[in-house]
Order: structure tokens, then sequence, then C-alpha cells
């Protein structure tokens, strides 16, 4: 297995390792998701760096990135619902999204069509992964503070979300007649 293909495995660990610590009923549980959500981000840049510059893409990669992007911002966002902090109609529709455009992407395999990733999705997993790790750094740094800036990244990232799966069904449709 490549470094890249590496790192996407190593992503969906830190997304258990997240997972594991949000439920944890410490002070300090809430830092550890922190750390393995900001390790897992970076590692989500690095492995697609990596795979291009070295020329290491593969299927399995192709793969295995989005999925690990799924399970780590599924994870924060269905975490940040059980708080309180997010409403569930959100994480809802962001996952569904995320399922849609996977069964879309699966059925034109089927047809050997490929549905790239576009700017606007690559936009929307940003913007979501600058939320989570500001949701995290303010219930880390200041637990009791104001979520407004939390609240408007939420909701650019669900803008983000609804374009970019607009966009794949929009690209990805014609393909299924």
């Amino acid at each position: 297995m490549n470094l890249p293909n590496t790192l996407s495995l190593f992503r969906i660990i830190l997304a258990a390792v997240f997972t594991l610590a949000m439920s944890l009923e410490v002070s300090w549980g809430i830092w550890v998701a922190l750390g393995a959500f900001i390790i897992a981000s970076i590692t989500d840049w690095l492995d697609g760096y990596l795979a291009r510059k070295l020329q290491l893409v593969t299927d399995l990669g192709k793969l295995l990135d989005p999925l690990a992007d799924k399970i780590l911002v599924a994870a924060a966002f269905v975490s940040f619902s059980a708080m309180g902090i997010c409403p569930a109609w959100v994480t809802i529709a962001i996952l569904f999204r995320e399922f849609a455009v996977t069964g879309l992407r699966l059925l034109l395999v089927e047809k050997r069509v490929v549905l790239p990733a576009d700017q606007w999705g690559k936009w929307k997993t940003v913007l979501q992964m600058v939320y989570c790790i500001w949701v995290l750094g303010a219930l880390s740094f200041y637990p009791e503070g104001n979520m407004l800036v939390a609240d408007l990244l939420m909701y650019g990232a669900l803008a983000l979300t609804v374009i970019s799966g607009a966009n794949y069904i929009r690209g990805g449709a014609p393909h299924l007649k």
C-alpha cells in the first residue's frame, strides 16, 4: 500500500479516535478530538498532494480518500448535533448530499463514466473542516463563548454542500438515461 493510501486509512482511524474522544465525558476529551481532527484534516490535503506529485493515484485511493473525508465530517456533524451545536436538519442535509453523490458515482461507474471532484466539492470539504475545527477550538478554549462565527461557517458549508451536490447531479444525470 502506498503512502497516500496509508494516510487515508490513518484518517479513518483518526475519525474513530475523534468519535471516541467526543463521547468521553472528561475535560480533555475535546482536546483529543481537536487534535485528531486537525491531524486528519492535514492528512486530507497531504494524501492528495503526494498522490499527484509522486504519481501514486490508485483506484483504492480514489475510494479511500473521499470515504475518509465523509466518515470524518459525518462523525463531527453528528457529534455537534448531539451536543445541540448544529441543528439536526443541517447534519441530515449534509449526510444526504454525501450519500446522494456517492450513490450517483456508483451508478455511473457501471456506465464507465467518471464524475471527478470539482472545485465546489473541494471548497465544500474545506469549509466543512474549517467549521469543525472552529467549533472544536471554541469548545476547547471558550466553552461558554459566542458561536456566531461557527454558525456563519456552518451555513456557508451548508450552502457549498447544496451547490456542489446540485453540480454533481447536474453533471451525472444525463448519463443515467
